[in-house]
């Protein structure tokens, strides 16, 4: 009996990441509908795995409940936009201000080597590398910070992060300049500089968030 709710739980978190991974990449759309019946058809096992991982996703916001339809896909809206953007100043410059006075010489270099890589332009499969590269900078800065929850905080936004490019600025960041932003962030964290370092990330972040809003605008005036 323990075996088959073991079986049913690990199929549970199974489900639950690989529908987050859809949800976060945008394979699954805002909006979509998510039935138990088809996720149990698709999937295989009961509806008790499901509905643990649609319960889970319903807690991170990630889907909504739907009445007979089952769940959505939440959508990411303009205010959705504008607080996951504020967070990430106000935790990612707090991250980086403690990050200069804690990281070790191993967690620095690593940073340094991220912000080195070069991608090549206009290539999806280099795009693809760039994003996971940009996440793991920005989580080895709030690893770097020595704060547990700092760093489960921030990788939520980073996941919210996602699903507001993959909506909008998607292959359309100017990667070279997102690289000459986290250099200067590495250079104020090998200086011991805590406010340069926030202030170097905090501009990177704003930086990012004006190529957001100027395609939010677009979209916004041509439809």
């Amino acid at each position: 009996m323990a075996t088959a709710r073991d079986d049913s739980r690990a199929l549970g978190v199974t489900l639950y990441r690989r529908l987050k991974a859809g949800i976060v990449s945008g394979q699954l759309k805002p909006g979509q509908t998510l039935s138990e019946r088809t996720l149990v058809e698709r999937f295989g096992g009961s509806r008790t795995p499901v509905r643990y991982a649609l319960a889970r996703l319903q807690e991170q916001g990630l889907v909504s409940a739907d009445g007979r339809r089952g769940y959505t896909v939440t959508p990411l809206g303009l205010q959705d936009v504008a607080e996951v953007l504020f967070l990430r100043r106000v935790l990612e410059g707090a991250a980086a201000e403690l990050a200069a006075q804690r990281i070790t010489e191993e967690q620095l270099a690593h940073l340094e080597c991220l912000a080195r890589m070069v991608f090549p332009s206009r290539d999806p499969e280099g795009y693809a590398r760039f994003v996971k590269v940009n996440r793991d900078f920005h989580l080895g800065i709030a690893e770097a910070s020595g704060n547990s929850r700092l760093l489960r905080a921030i990788a939520g936004l980073l996941d919210d992060m996602r699903r507001i490019i993959t909506s909008t600025v998607a292959q359309s960041h100017d990667i070279k300049a997102m690289q000459r932003e986290h250099q200067a962030v590495t250079a104020a964290l090998r200086r011991r500089d805590a406010r340069g370092a926030r202030r170097a990330l905090v501009a990177a972040l704003e930086s990012g968030e004006r190529r957001i809003a100027r395609m939010l605008n677009m979209a916004t005036s041509g439809s």
